[in-house]
This record gives C-alpha cells, sequence and structure tokens, in this order.
C-alpha cells in the first residue's frame, strides 16, 4: 500500500527556526525477519516501513550526504489524540530524503507501551490502526500530521475467510459456532496422526463405537480406583507421586497421626520446611525451643520480602545473613537502613501511647549516652504535643519544642552557637568575632543615669572620662555622642582606646562655643 500525507509548514518564531517536515510514506507489512536468526513456523515480528522526508521549503532530508535523525514511531487506534497502543524510536538513516525501516528493530521510548508487534494487530479494534511519526532535527521534534491509517493489501481480505474452511465448490466443510462457541465439522473426519485433549466433553459413544481402546494412549483425565490395576500408587499406601495430588477435604499429617491443621509437622524441633538445597545447607523453615527460624544456607545469603513471583520478584525488605536489615534498599549500611520511595516524604513512627512516641539512641561506650527523641502525649510530665530531647542518662529535658499556647523553643542549659543566628531578616553573629555594644546616658554633673552596664564614668565638668567596665574591645570600638536638650552645642570625642574615651561638651555662645557641662548619650560598637 502506498499513500502521502500532506506537507507540513512549521512556521520560524523570532531566534528559533523550526525543521517542518513533509511525509510521503510507502508501507510493506511483514516482507519478513530483517536479521538472520533460527528458523520457526511463525512470520517474524516486523514490518517494513518506507518513506520520503522534506523540510518545510520542499528540499529532503540528507540532500547532500546521509544522515542520521532520530525518529519514535507510534500506532493509535485513532487519527488524532488517544493514547499510543505501541511506541518504539530509531535512528534513521536519511538519504536524499528517502528512508526505510523495520519496525520492532528499535527499543523502548520512556514508559510508553511496546508489546509484540503483531499484538497490535490481533484484537477486537484492529480495524482502526494509524502510525504516527516524530521527526527531531537538531533540537526540534516535529509530529508528522496527520496520522496514517494502516490498511491491508487487497488480497490480504482473503484472510477474512479464516473463520471457516470452505473448499473450492463453496462447500463449508469447517465452520465456527460463535453462539455455541464450538468448531463444526460438516462431513467425515480423518485424522493420520494423534488427537490430544481429555476428551471429558466427548459425548455419545457407545462400547461398540470403540472396541479397541488402548489404555496406554490415555494420558489425561480420572479413572475410578476399580479401574486400575493393584500395582498402581494409591492414595492409601506408601508411594511415591508424580504429577499433582490434591486433597479434596481433611487435614494432611507428616509424621503426625491426627493432624489438627490443613499441614501439620511433627511436634519435634529442627528443620521442618526445605525449600531449596540438601539436609544442612537449605533455603526454608526450623523450630527450636520458642523460636521459629527462617533461614538461608550460609551468612553471604540473605531473605527478602516483596510480591510478584520468583521470576518477576519485587523486593522491598531484606535481612542480610550478617542481620542488617534494610527497608527499601537491598544493601543496608547499617543495623537498621531505611530508604523511602521518591512517592513518600518522609518515614513514620506512630504510637497511641500517653506517654508519647519515643526514639531511643544509646552508646555504651566509655562517656557515651543514652538520648531519647520524644513527641509527648497527654501523660508525658513535659505536657503533651512537645518534641523533647531527653538525656537519659544525666537526667531532664535538654530542648523543648512547642507550639502552645506560642512557638518557642526552649533550651535547659547554656547555648553555644558558633554560627549565625537568624531571625526574620536580621543576623546574630555568635563566636569570638561577635559585635559588642556600650550604651548610656550621662548628665551634665558627670553621673550614670540609669543602669550602666559595661561602663563608667568620671564626674567633671563638661570633660567627662568614661571607661569599659567589662573587659572593653578587642579592638578600637566606634563611638557617637548626641548632645541633650535644645540649646545649641556640640561634643567632641578623644583618647579612645580599648578601655575607654573621653567626652568634652560645648555651648554655642554667638559666634564662639564655650566649654560647659552638658548631659549627653554615648554607644560605643565594636568586636568583642
Amino acid at each position: 500500500m502506498k499513500t502521502c500525507l500532506n506537507r507540513l509548514n512549521v512556521s520560524i518564531h523570532r531566534r528559533r527556526a523550526v525543521a517542518a517536515l513533509g511525509l510521503c510514506l510507502s508501507l510493506l507489512f511483514l516482507v519478513g525477519a530483517p536479521r538472520a536468526g533460527a528458523a520457526t513456523a511463525s512470520p517474524g515480528d516486523y514490518m517494513t516501513y518506507q518513506g520520503f522526508l522534506v523540510d518545510s521549503t520542499g528540499t529532503p532530508l540528507a540532500t547532500n550526504n546521509p544522515a542520521n535523525y532520530p525518529v519514535i514511531f507510534r500506532i493509535y487506534s485513532v487519527a488524532t489524540a488517544g493514547t499510543a497502543l505501541w511506541t518504539e524510536q530509531q535512528v534513521v538513516t536519511v538519504d536524499k530524503g528517502q528512508f526505510s525501516v523495520v519496525l520492532g528493530e528499535g527499543s523502548a521510548f520512556g514508559s510508553e507501551a511496546r508489546p509484540p508487534l503483531s499484538s497490535v494487530f490481533t484484537n477486537a479494534t484492529a480495524s482502526d490502526r494509524y502510525i504516527g511519526i516524530s521527526v527531531t532535527v537538531g533540537s526540534i521534534t516535529t509530529d508528522i500530521l496527520p496520522r496514517l491509517r494502516l490498511v491491508p493489501s487487497p488480497y490480504s481480505f482473503l484472510s477474512a475467510g479464516a473463520n471457516k474452511l470452505i473448499g473450492t465448490n463453496g462447500f463449508t466443510y469447517l465452520g465456527y459456532n460463535t453462539p455455541i462457541g464450538r468448531a463444526e465439522i460438516a462431513t467425515n473426519l480423518f485424522v493420520a496422526g494423534v488427537i490430544s485433549g481429555d476428551g471429558s466433553g466427548l459425548t455419545g459413544l457407545s462400547a461398540s463405537q470403540i472396541p479397541a481402546l488402548n489404555a496406554s494412549t490415555i494420558t489425561a483425565g480420572t479413572l475410578a480406583d476399580a479401574r486400575l490395576s493393584g500395582n498402581v500408587a494409591l492414595r492409601a499406601g506408601g508411594n511415591s507421586f508424580t504429577g499433582n495430588q490434591i486433597i479434596s477435604s481433611g487435614n494432611l499429617g507428616l509424621s503426625v497421626a491426627t493432624p489438627a491443621f490443613p499441614l501439620s509437622l511433627a511436634s519435634s524441633l529442627g528443620d521442618k520446611i526445605s525449600l531449596y538445597g540438601l539436609s544442612g545447607v537449605s533455603y526454608g523453615f526450623g523450630v527450636q525451643s520458642g523460636l521459629l527460624q527462617i533461614h538461608s544456607d550460609v551468612v553471604g545469603s540473605d531473605v527478602a520480602f516483596g510480591y510478584g513471583s520468583s521470576a518477576s520478584f519485587t523486593e522491598v525488605m531484606r535481612v542480610k545473613g550478617s542481620g542488617n536489615v534494610g527497608i527499601g534498599t537491598n544493601s543496608p549500611q547499617g543495623a537498621l537502613h531505611v530508604r523511602s520511595p521518591n512517592t513518600y516524604l518522609a518515614e513514620i513512627l506512630d504510637s497511641g501511647n500517653a506517654a508519647g512516641t519515643w526514639i531511643s539512641l544509646r552508646n555504651t561506650s566509655t562517656g557515651g549516652h543514652n538520648w531519647n527523641l520524644v513527641s509527648s502525649g497527654s501523660g508525658n510530665g513535659e505536657g503533651a504535643g512537645k518534641l523533647l530531647i531527653n538525656d537519659q542518662t544525666g537526667g531532664g529535658t535538654v530542648v523543648q519544642v512547642e507550639t502552645a499556647p506560642a512557638n518557642k523553643v526552649t533550651v535547659n542549659g547554656n547555648l553555644d552557637v558558633t554560627g549565625a543566628l537568624t531571625s526574620g531578616t536580621s543576623k546574630y553573629v555568635t563566636g569570638p568575632e561577635n559585635l559588642k555594644i556600650v550604651r548610656g546616658r550621662v548628665s551634665s554633673q558627670g553621673l550614670a543615669l540609669g543602669t550602666a552596664s559595661g561602663w563608667s564614668v568620671a564626674p567633671g565638668a563638661g570633660v567627662y572620662q568614661l571607661k569599659f567596665t567589662d573587659g572593653g574591645f578587642s579592638e578600637v570600638p566606634a563611638i557617637t555622642v548626641t548632645l541633650v536638650g535644645n540649646v545649641a552645642g556640640s561634643a567632641t570625642i578623644s583618647s579612645i582606646t580599648t578601655a575607654g574615651f573621653t567626652v568634652t561638651t560645648f555651648q554655642d555662645l554667638g559666634s564662639t562655643s564655650l566649654l560647659l557641662p552638658r548631659e549627653f548619650h554615648f554607644i560605643a560598637i565594636g568586636p568583642r
């Protein structure tokens, strides 16, 4: 079948040219296996696909030299929108616009479905199939529209008669009765080979119609005990069995005379069930006094928990032979290693105990402590709804975080900060380079007004000696002095050291200034 799609033109946007592609497609179905392999009775699960690619100006791609382009092929059941039934990506070599690929030889694209190609054309909606192509030129990916509808070649319509077997004379020899769900033969049946099956639906035969039944040819079905030879193994005897064995009612006991459960094992200690291996070197279950054992063979073998079959197993938890437990990881790096899937934000420890939910971190080495992290409950002495860091060794809560009646963090002891404390947009620097601020107010007589914290002043009459009484600054501080009152005047600062400074006050008298006592504020800022 050959058909062409209209050429798709895409505008060229500012600073980015988008290659517009046109497509002329030539399609051949299931021409043959694309690569050598072991021959089978069924056709290969591939189909060839050919096309012609041009840009928005009508110029074939790869005009001068063959070039490779990433192409995604999708098969849909609808002409527009919808979800692809089958998706595959390939790197396609284009030469002067022409390309030819074998669908089924590519690889999956992301998480999009890629079942066997033939399965896309063998279900109840197989009459409607459309192929879509996405071509990447440079960094731009363009979808070729509209999608091309896939239709059979004319003579393939002969396959529509596969629901009947019709002779050249027009007589129907074999048909399928859809309402009843059975095949029907309209004439005699001769079989030169083997007819297999259990014959459970075979009715209407008399003894005279099967005069030479050979019991050796019976491969399925059930015969009553009365029809069996005395040499045939019976459930009542100590026999070995092959195939499925079913006990339709009652319990099975292994070395148990009166089993009380569907499966009962002997009441003795030791290995009970071996899942793999020989005695003493196996994976299975065992019982010791007060202990149910689930074991592997050696320390290097693990026990995993998960879902699915053994061949397609998804693991969620593993116990290493060394004793390490991994949840969400198959290689735990500690006694307990938990790794949450990306869909979860955190691990959860949930408890309704009134004392709270506790995590205990204990260290038994010299100088080690036992610490508790507690989400307190209604019966906790610290009150409910708090986060506590508790020193179980030293006794007492060290840090308490609460939201009621107000948000706050309480530290029971000194708080040492080596970095920065931040509150809103303000930052408080801590550590050996902390800033130190000393401030105060001095009367005109040279007396400290209010509390003199970290400083003192020697009384004077316009000249005041101030000293830092708490060790001073590590470097010369910056000093600011402001006179109190509405009388014009000024103040000078001199003799500034890390231990103190001198303030001299003046009052303006016309064109001159006179040394006079004045009340003033000061502030000293510098490194501690």
